[in-house]
């Protein structure tokens, strides 16, 4: 037999031994079975036998299949799932696992690997690239931007700025950069430049406000990192000046223009498990990846929990509901250990609880040091999202990452006390419309500057994220934020001259 997976193509092939007991071996066989068992292993140390219940689940040592929902892996899979209904030998069983296994496992690789190598496309020569400017040599910038570029045609990341020019010139040299601004007025040069069109705003939190206002008022589109500012009111003005200007300005939620987010969106809204009750979105890191130093908990600089990892969670909420958060009924910060004698105002992490319309519930968890259990067990990073409804529950397993991996498990009730259900798990990983571009090792950021482009070149984005929702979303932060007792974080100083 030979499959075709992710485009590697796999031959199984085996030579018919009949045993004793009439069962049917070979030395290939078991190869490909021991293989099978120890990938299993390995998949379940790392929580991802999920996989196995895309079409089954494994009862017994034998492979039950159980549904067939839709394919991470093309047509390729259905077909081996039929040879092995149909032929219903165990050794039909144990090829189909494994190679369902493996490509699964293919496939991580293959994302992994383009996520950080994606194929380069040349420039179009029949639609102008856009050239962007950085602001800031900022570690997400080749993820969230330069990487995703090389792979679309209409885009060109042209300068970078940074405060010292050397940390400019050897961040453009290490990313192909062509121009590089340093210095104290190297921001303001880069928006000079009347070869920038658009410009990434990766910069602190509480620098967000000056340089997006400063980047509009010089007639750039703005793709502005999360959250869009320290308050809701900046976040308004900004988004006030862009349309006063005629300029696409978007709050880089990546995450939302991914297909496996929208599936979500889909299920929850399509009924298919009746009203939602519950929600709860949980975001964490384990101590040691972020160091005490880092900007995060910078107070001044819009430091927090909540600003962080926090508004990943409360976007997540928002819009797997459709609505905004009525109340805050509490919320608990984990304070950021002060190094002054006033009290800490920064969270390192925050738990919150949250009323929607509708008799609706929901609960957000974001930690950027989350310590260890018993002191010593270093906790698993955390991307969760769960939503419990009258007619059963979903569970989205990295949600702010999805293009890396992710399963979407829908539980749905079968009988009258709850107590049967009938579960599947989805992945998705491209999109299944005709008119939705997009291929599976796209990562979340491809997708969103798909959007982003096609906005700046009048096109319709697929998706889009409106500035209504990203102020929406800031309030909700600032909700939580007062209802912990540690206000809200200092707005900026900056004011735009009046021509």
């Amino acid at each position: 037999m030979a499959y075709e997976v992710f485009g590697v193509r796999v031959c199984l092939k085996s030579k018919n031994a009949d045993t004793a007991d009439g069962s049917v071996f070979s030395p290939q066989f078991c190869v490909a079975s021991l293989a099978c068992e120890t990938v299993i292993l390995v998949i379940n140390c790392l929580d991802m036998i999920s996989v196995l219940e895309e079409y089954g689940v494994v009862c017994g040592g034998r492979l039950r299949v159980h549904s067939a929902g839709p394919c991470a892996y093309g047509g390729s899979a259905q077909d081996i799932l039929g040879e092995a209904c149909n032929r219903g030998d165990g050794r039909s069983e144990y090829l189909y696992l494994f190679t369902v296994i493996m490509a699964s496992f293919l496939g991580f690789l293959k994302r992994i690997r383009a996520l950080n190598n994606p194929p380069r496309v040349p420039l179009s020569t029949e639609s102008a690239p856009i050239k962007f400017g950085i602001l800031g040599a900022a570690n997400i910038a080749p993820v969230a931007l330069i990487l995703p570029a090389r792979s679309h045609a209409e885009v060109e990341v042209y300068a970078v700025a940074a405060r010292d020019l050397a940390k400019a010139q050897a961040f453009a040299a290490k990313h192909g950069i062509e121009k590089a601004y340093g210095g104290p007025t190297a921001y303001q040069q880069l928006l000079d430049d009347p070869r920038v069109a658009a410009v990434y705003n990766p910069l602190p939190n509480g620098l967000h406000y000056e340089w997006t206002m400063k980047a509009l008022s010089a007639g750039k589109h703005v793709l502005l990192e999360k959250p869009s500012s320290d308050t809701a009111a900046e976040t308004r003005e900004m988004f006030e000046y862009a349309e006063q200007k005629g300029l696409v300005l978007l709050e880089a939620f990546h995450y939302r223009f991914h297909p496996a987010v929208q599936r979500v969106k889909e299920i929850l809204s399509s009924g298919e498990l009746g009203a939602i009750k519950h929600v709860e979105a949980r975001m964490a890191i384990p101590r040691g990846f972020i160091k005490d130093d880092d900007i995060r908990f910078n107070y001044e600089l819009g430091g927090g929990a909540m600003m962080d990892m926090g508004c990943y969670t409360m976007d997540c909420l928002r819009y797997m509901t459709g609505s905004e958060p009525t109340s805050v009924t509490s919320a608990k910060p984990d304070l950021f250990p002060s190094k002054t004698q006033s009290p800490s105002l920064v969270d390192q992490g925050m738990t919150a609880e949250l009323t929607f319309p509708n008799d609706v519930t929901g609960s957000l968890f974001c930690h950027l040091r989350h310590p260890p259990s018993y002191y010593i067990i270093p906790k698993m990073p955390e991307f969760l999202f769960e939503a419990e409804c009258e007619g059963g529950e979903l569970k989205f397993f990295i949600f702010a990452l999805p293009n890396i991996y992710h399963y979407i498990e829908v539980s749905t009730k079968t009988s009258k006390d709850g107590q049967e259900r009938k579960k599947r798990v989805e992945k998705v990983y491209k999109p299944t419309q005709e008119d939705w571009s997009g291929e599976d090792w796209w990562s979340t950021y491809r997708y969103q500057l798909e959007a982003f482009v096609n906005k700046v070149k009048g096109r319709k984005p697929q998706t889009w994220i409106t500035g209504d929702d990203a102020v929406a979303n800031m309030g909700g932060i600032e909700k939580v934020y007062e209802k912990s007792g540690l206000g809200l974080r200092p707005a900026s100083e900056f004011k735009l001259p009046v021509l």
